[in-house]
């Protein structure tokens, strides 16, 4: 999978990185022409996380240009911004619209409601219960587990204790 993140902020970028890391390869453009650049060097991309105000334009902008070849390319709007045109904007952009700072569930929720996203996660599952011959239940908790849950939220679906499920 392939992620776009547009974000001048070098700390966000970062903490993007690793919260995406685990999902496919992510490109960071800290730009509007950095991000254009990099929009047409690549024909698919899963998702787009971008900025409102970046140092050379809006990210609203950016995110309307990219709706034209990308249509259907789920998209979060990542801001400290909390403006009423850019979340309309946001909305006619059939995006979501988060605010700084944005925690980890959140992307992962974002991720996981979109099937291109959850049929590749049930996918490497399978792969991994084949190759590894995973019980039912192993294959539960690693999926549950891809899928951003925390242990005790896993070990409550699972009724047992989060010590149990270490």
């Amino acid at each position: 999978m392939r992620f776009l993140v547009v974000e001048d902020d070098e700390i966000v970028g970062r903490a993007m990185r690793v919260l995406l890391a685990p999902y496919g390869e992510m490109f960071l453009a800290p730009t509007a022409r950095d991000a254009e650049r990099v929009l047409g060097s690549e024909s698919v991309w899963s998702a787009f996380f971008i900025d409102v105000r970046l140092p050379d334009g809006s990210g609203l902008e950016l995110l309307a240009h990219a709706r034209v070849d990308y249509p259907t390319t789920p998209a979060m709007v990542l801001t400290g911004c909390l403006d009423a045109d850019a979340i309309n904007t946001t909305f006619d952009l059939d995006a979501e619209y988060v605010a700084k700072p944005v925690h980890k569930d959140r992307i992962t929720r974002f991720l996981m409601a979109h099937p291109e996203f959850s049929q590749r996660l049930q996918q490497a599952v399978e792969t991994w219960r084949k190759r590894y011959a995973l019980s039912d239940a192993e294959a539960d908790v690693l999926s549950r587990s891809a899928a951003g849950e925390t242990r005790e939220i896993i070990a409550e679906a699972r009724h047992c204790s989060p010590l149990t499920l270490k």
